[in-house]
């Protein structure tokens, strides 16, 4: 298996099958990709942008998933929007896990007095076979939610009572695993990455069209 920066599997791909194939290699048409990455929220999308070419256009449609190359290693996006103009295609696309946890019905569950994990591992009991997401805390506390008539990623991240507003837990979302620890990571300062984590900010240096000055002109030359 060539490394590759992007490509495109159908929806109903299996998780192994991501991990060890190649599926539809994008590269040839990836002009950018910008991703968002929220802790507190567990938000975690990516804006990319392709040439607009017939012989991909296809595959790049709702619902389908994504296989990116990120620090070295592959991250999996599940399609959510896609825009079209004519000469590049415009997509948003979540972290996988966030689409995974979208189904699972919790018609009247209660968590009572649980640490995280206990609490994390029954609501993922309610997932499809099919969707499989191995979820991970550090945090001991012990607390209290009830949820109906919602999913389980509205449990986790969407309510009043959800979890992470429960045990005051940070996220991180890789591949196929969610983890909710009390911090993610550590303080080491700050790094500046081009194109990822933070919007805003694109590094692209060129004097060559350097203006000091503007000045407005009219159609009839005032």
């Amino acid at each position: 298996m060539i490394k590759i920066k992007c490509s495109v599997f159908s929806k109903d791909t299996s998780n192994i099958d991501l991990i060890s194939n190649n599926g539809i290699i994008l590269d040839s048409i990836l002009t950018s990709a910008i991703s968002k990455e929220e802790l507190e929220t567990g938000y975690y999308n990516i804006d990319l942008t392709f040439v607009n070419n017939k012989e991909f256009k296809q595959y790049l449609v709702e619902e389908n998933i994504l296989k990116l190359l990120r620090d070295d290693d592959y991250e999996f996006f599940y399609i959510t929007k896609v825009e079209e103009e004519h000469d590049y295609i415009y997509v948003t696309a979540s972290q996988i896990t966030t689409y995974l946890c979208l189904s699972g019905y919790l018609e009247d569950v209660r968590v009572v007095d649980a640490g995280c994990q206990a609490a994390l591992t029954k609501l993922a009991s309610y997932l499809p076979a099919n969707n499989k997401v191995t979820f991970n805390s550090d945090i001991t506390t012990k607390a209290t939610g009830y949820y109906v008539d919602q999913n389980v990623y509205e449990a986790i991240w969407d309510d009043n009572n959800c979890i992470t507003t429960l045990y005051n837990a940070e996220t991180q979302r890789r591949k196929f695993t969610v983890t909710l620890n009390q911090h993610i990571g550590s303080d080491k300062g700050f790094t500046i990455t081009e194109g990822k984590n933070i919007t805003g900010f694109r590094a692209n240096t060129n004097i060559d069209e350097v203006y000091t000055m503007v000045r407005g002109k009219g159609f009839n030359g005032i």
